[in-house]
């Protein structure tokens, strides 16, 4: 707070109020005149004064100068230091450096607009924070910003330069990234209505249902005239003609509580040295207009809590690996086992290996059909217990053996010959003859009747 006035400060004052008076009655009708010099200081050998102060008035056009102690009085006017008030402008005009400088706190205020123009390098530094805060922020580089623009030292009107307007470079590119937009709302929609099922009555099926449904309605709704984002007024623009960069050796982070889109006319790409990450509350999806792929260098995984879709609508699904394993028979807490794998087809379910195809089910296999083909070039064995049933070329071995290969076949089958062999004892049947014995020679029966007994002819009758 200054020191208040003093007896003879307030002396001063009213002598000065006298002499102002006086003074202004004779210059009254002049204008642009000086019309008052308050000078109080101190004279040699005279008191000091702790008001100390140098005013100079000028009506018209009003301006008032003070330096030093503020005035209190006739009219109370300034803040102790250095004062000016016009109704006019405030002109410097300055061939050589300016600087401004001060240990306190520097407030620049208007209520008209603001320009800062430099021909060359415009700083804005602090060791603390920037803080740049508007209703509406523009940021902007361009081909050719509006460089300074002088006014005369002595003329009648002070000028602002031309204002760099933004506006039509950002609609240009708004509209570019509209129509693609535009575009990319009705893939998404007849995508999304192509792979629309009708849900059963398992969760399962609702949960893509819904998921689809949403992502229909959500872009059919955004494609209404009316139901745009509304015309920008306390919104933050970035323009930046030849590219924009956002650097930092630290983090970076993106936030809105709406909606982020991000768009490119050439490609787009999303690198990391360590992990990316994709993630929704509700759905994610990733289209391609010809192709979407999900690549890795070693291992790449699509999992699912529920339900896990691949589908192919016009082409084929195709699931290619060096190995590969369907169904999981050991659960553990992040996989449960595999309880049914169901192929179908209206046509054909075609398998085939270069080796072996194996096929193997812990209590019954089962196989439905009007009509059961089986073809190999070798063999076909089957092993049911003990007893196993041998067709290769040669012919065909029924029997008890291991590994579908019969050790002591019951039934053998070779070209036109049938044999049984039990115990000992065997038959043998082929086109003209039937033989019954140890080793088939015992008896024997010709198709033209002959019986013949250890190789002897037996007539009967």
């Amino acid at each position: 707070m200054p020191p208040r006035p003093t007896r003879y400060d307030q002396q001063q004052d009213q002598q000065n109020q006298q002499a102002n008076q006086q003074q202004n009655e004779q210059i009254q009708n002049l204008q642009n005149r000086l019309t008052g010099v308050e000078s109080n200081v101190v004279e040699q050998g005279g008191q000091a004064s702790t008001l100390q102060r140098l005013r100079i008035h000028i009506p018209t056009p009003y301006t008032h100068f003070l330096l030093g102690q503020r005035a209190t009085s006739n009219p109370a006017f300034g803040y102790t230091g250095v004062s000016l008030q016009t109704d006019e402008n405030f002109f410097f005009d300055i061939k050589k450096a300016s600087v401004f400088q001060s240990e306190k706190f520097i407030l620049l205020q208007t209520k008209d607009i603001w320009q800062q123009v430099a021909q060359h390098l415009m700083e804005l530094s602090s060791p603390t924070a920037v803080k740049v805060v508007g209703g509406q922020v523009f940021l902007g580089a361009i081909p050719s910003p509006t460089p300074p623009k002088f006014n005369p030292n002595n003329g009648e009107e002070l000028k602002s330069v031309d204002p760099n307007n933004l506006q039509p470079l950002m609609e240009q590119v708004l509209k570019s990234a509209g129509t693609w937009d535009t575009v990319a709302t009705i893939l998404g929609i007849l995508h999304s209505s192509v792979f629309l099922t009708t849900p059963d009555s398992t969760l399962n099926s609702w949960l893509p249902f819904l998921e689809s449904l949403y992502g229909i309605g959500k872009d059919a709704f955004g494609m209404r005239p009316d139901s745009g984002a509304a015309a920008p007024s306390k919104d933050v623009s970035i323009y930046g003609h030849s590219g924009v960069s956002v650097l930092t050796p630290a983090n970076l982070m993106f936030t809105a509580e709406g909606d982020v889109k991000s768009f490119a006319g050439g490609d787009t790409g999303i690198t990391s040295k360590k992990y990316s990450t994709l993630q929704a509350g509700i759905g994610a999806k990733c289209f391609g207009g010809f192709k979407a792929s999900v690549e890795a260098g070693l291992y790449a995984e699509v999992k699912a809590a529920s339900t896990v879709g691949v589908a192919s609508l016009r082409g084929t699904a195709e699931l290619k690996g060096k190995q590969i394993e369907i169904g999981a028979d050991t659960p553990n807490l992040a996989q449960v086992a595999t309880q049914e794998i169901n192929l179908e087809a209206t046509k054909k379910i075609h398998a085939k290996a270069g080796e072996e195809i194996h096929l193997e089910a812990g209590e019954e296999a089962l196989v439905e059909t009007k009509k059961a083909k089986i073809k190999t070039e070798e063999s076909v064995q089957i092993q049911v217990g003990d007893y196993c049933i041998e067709v290769t070329t040669k012919g065909i071995k029924i029997g008890k053996g291991s590994n579908g290969t019969p050790s002591d076949p019951v039934i053998t089958v070779e070209g036109d010959t049938i044999t049984l062999n039990s115990s000992g004892m065997g038959v043998m049947v082929n086109k003209s003859r039937v033989h019954l014995g140890k080793k088939g020679d015992h008896l024997t029966i010709t198709d033209t009747g002959t019986v013949m007994l250890k190789g002897k002819t037996v007539k009967l009758g």
